[in-house]
Formats: C-alpha cells, structure tokens, sequence
C-alpha cells in the first residue's frame, strides 16, 4: 500500500523521489550542480529521506517537530513539478541564469527569509516565470545578477498582449511599505516593454506559518511529550486565514494613504487598477488515511476598479500555479471558509 501526500494533488512517496532525481537531472543538463551545504541540498535530501521514513516508520522520530522538514519538501516540490514538466518549453533557457541561484539562498517560497537573501527574492520571480510558461510564449526575464533597467522581472506574451509581472516580497507589515512597493512596481511595468502588467506580491513573510500548522501541546514538550500537531478537516480554512491577512493589509494601506492616493497610481498607466498576492504555506490536513502534511498556495486580486475585462487571463495564471494549467484550479478570489476539524484537531 502507497503512503500518499496531499501535495496539491496527490503524489506517493516513490513518485516524489523519483521527480527529486528528474529534478537534479534537469539543472544538471542546463550547468547546475546541486551544491553541498546550500539549503537546496537539505531540501532534496529531505524528499529521499522522507521515502525512507515512509517504507520504514520506524526510522521516524516521534519527537520531531516535522513542520520545518515537510515545508522544505513541499516548498521544493512547487518548483520540481514545474521545472521538470516544462523542461522542454522553448523558453527554458530563459530561466537558467535564475536556476544558478537555487543553490544561494532559501529556495521555498511558503516560509519566511532573512532580509538579506535576495537570492530567495530572485527565485519567487523564477516561480512566476514558471507558472506564465504555462500559458504564454515568448518569455524574457530581468536578470538576476545586474538588472538592464527595463522591468518588470517576468514578461510574457499571454492571449496575444505582452504582460509585464513585477515581483514584491515585503518584509514589513506597514502599509507605507506596500504602498511604496505598489508604486515601485507599476514604475516598472510603465517603463517596460510591456504593454500591460501587474504587480505581484509574495506574502511569504507576513503570513503565521506557525499559526497554519500548529502544535497543540507547546506546554508539554519540555516534559517530553509528543508533539500534537494540529490538523484541518478543511485546507481552505488556512486559505481563509491568509485571505484575511490580504484584506487587512489592503485595507490598511488604503487608510493610511488614502484609498484616492492608491487609485491615482493607475491612472493612464500600463498596471492594471490591481495587484495580485501569492500566499503559500503549510498545514495538516486530515484525509482517509489519516493527518497528511498539505501545502496551501493561493492567488488573491485586490483590484480599485472593475478587474473583469483581465480576469481571464489572472485565472489561467491561478490554474497553473495549483498545476492546472489545461483545467481549473482553486478559485482566484479566495472564498473565506472556517470549517475546521475536532477532537484535538484544529
């Protein structure tokens, strides 16, 4: 019997082995060693030893705090999925300057990073290309070492208009911030060859992963118990909670600023009168054979006029992030839903 993951979709553990090895194959193919020490090692290790723990449970630790490992494996799986199924797109070399820089920094997107990696910052642009490789043609990005000048960082001919994407990761929960970085961006779309866009922000570091996947028995730990780890009945409750953070935020920016004062940046500009987030992180999630570690991505608009002449294309773009590029994934616009689980769970 297979021991399944919740991964978005569902994939075994052998499987996820075998896409680590895929994986490693394709950046080798394109001049990228996995570098020993760097936290794209530990990641990769993490998936081949996680085979290990699932064929023998014995291996395991009952101990272990298991939510740092499982986010490293779900946070990378985000990327293998992607590079390996698009390895033979016609725009891939595009992204090898950014794959060098899998080995510099934090390569998962669903945890918080030092201030100082840019290289973690660099690779949530290498996210996004990949996930508008999916459904567009004609990839270019902004380099990743020394920037020409003509942002954005992802640019990409998508239902026949040239997108611009220009990626935000802020670090503080001020909304002078988000403000300052929303300007910034639309500058960058304006001055681009581009002709519409968007500014894409990463909620990575504002979002309480701590929160998202709980342990219920902090006091009794240092009593030597087992850790409880909380467990959603429903992952979309998580999806809520990160949903509520991009309300707040939105909703404090327009009332430190003025509502009027955001508005005006779009005026007669390429940006399109809204900004997308991308929140990912990682929870449990109860399923048929019991509490399965489950990465949670959304994508939310946050639009100051009507959005729904773009709204195609910001769907497919959602598809292809939850790896339903021909299909439909997850609604775009996330839908608050508090169904929670009982008995211990959360």
């Amino acid at each position: 019997m297979k021991n399944i993951l919740m991964l978005g979709q569902l994939a075994s553990f052998t499987d996820l082995e075998v896409l680590a090895f895929d994986f490693e194959r394709v950046l080798k193919k394109h001049g990228v060693k996995i570098s020993n020490g760097t936290e794209l090692e530990s990641a990769v290790l993490a998936v081949i030893d996680l085979l290990g723990k699932g064929l023998y449970p014995g291996l395991r630790d009952p101990l272990q705090d298991i939510r740092p490992y499982f986010s490293d494996i779900l946070g990378l799986w985000t990327f293998m999925t992607k590079i390996v199924r698009l390895q033979n797109h016609k725009d891939f070399k595009q992204l090898v300057p950014h794959l060098e820089l899998l080995n510099n920094g934090k390569v998962v997107q669903n945890q918080k990073s030092l201030v100082s990696d840019d290289a973690c910052n660099k690779l949530f642009e290498l996210l996004l290309a990949l996930i508008c490789m999916d459904v567009g043609i004609d990839l270019r990005m902004d380099g990743p070492q020394k920037s020409v000048g003509d942002n954005p960082d992802v640019i990409c001919t998508i239902e026949g208009r040239r997108w611009g994407f220009a990626c935000k990761v802020p670090f503080r929960e001020t909304p002078k911030s988000l403000f300052d970085n929303l300007r910034k961006g639309i500058d960058q779309i304006e001055v681009s060859p581009a002709k519409i866009g968007c500014v894409v922000f990463n909620y990575r570091n504002l979002i309480d992963h701590a929160g998202a996947w709980p342990i219920l028995n902090e006091a009794d730990l240092a009593n030597g118990a087992e850790p409880v780890f909380g467990c959603h009945h429903n992952p979309m409750a998580v999806a809520a909670d990160i949903q509520k953070l991009v309300d707040a935020q939105q909703m404090a920016m327009d009332a430190e600023v003025g509502r009027n004062n955001v508005e005006a940046l779009f005026v007669s500009k390429k940006s399109i009168p809204a900004f997308l987030v991308f929140g990912q992180t990682t929870t449990g999630v109860t399923s048929p054979r019991g509490p399965a570690p489950s990465l949670i991505g959304t994508f939310s608009i946050c639009p100051y006029t009507d959005c729904n002449v773009y709204m195609p294309v910001l769907r497919r773009l959602n598809d292809a992030m939850h790896e339903f590029p021909g299909g439909h994934g997850p609604g775009l616009l996330v839908h608050r839903n508090p169904g929670v689980a009982v008995n211990g769970d959360v």
